[in-house]
């Protein structure tokens, strides 16, 4: 059921958490705040009668009691993969981690999963999480190609083109 009503008064705000008077709300429900800001979602953390308490995923850095707040008659739904295992992200959904990324993401390529084998091929790549290995890179980008994974394929095609790790 989704609640067309936009609500313009928020009574209080706490850190990242808002509370505002409002009608038709349930627990875990997803809303949009609007302020001078942008655009956050938000999720409905506790109801006590017409008070309900809010917390804002990207923080409430610039929202004010005048930001419009919009339910959306949904609770969360996040589509997840073996990659997103042992990742930590900020509330605007920025990667935090980098160690518990890395682990899952070598445990779900050495269990064939092809796009966490293009992933390491690309880490082995750029060299920011692990010493930068053109070889090793290339052997992620293979066995991710080889169970047909597109981008898996067109980068093995620019590492033959340049030379980047190709076996001599």
């Amino acid at each position: 059921m989704f609640n067309n009503k936009v609500y313009h008064q928020i009574d209080a705000l706490s850190g990242s958490v808002a509370t505002l008077r409002a009608e038709g709300v349930k627990y875990n429900e997803i809303a949009e705040v609007e302020s001078r800001a942008g655009t956050s979602l938000a999720q409905v953390i506790k109801l006590d009668g017409p008070n309900v308490t809010l917390q804002i995923f990207a923080g409430a850095r610039g929202v004010d009691t005048s930001a419009r707040v919009r339910f959306l008659g949904e609770t969360m739904k996040v589509p997840f993969s073996q990659d997103l295992l042992g990742r930590a992200f900020t509330g605007a959904g920025v990667p935090r981690d980098t160690n518990g990324y890395l682990q899952w993401m070598q445990r779900a390529a050495q269990s064939g999963y092809a796009e966490a084998q293009f992933n390491m091929a690309l880490i082995c790549a750029d060299g920011e999480l692990v010493t930068k290995d053109p070889e090793q890179s290339f052997d992620w980008a293979k066995r991710a190609a080889e169970q047909g994974n597109g981008q898996a394929q067109r980068f093995l095609g620019a590492c033959y083109e340049v030379g980047f790790g190709v076996p001599q």
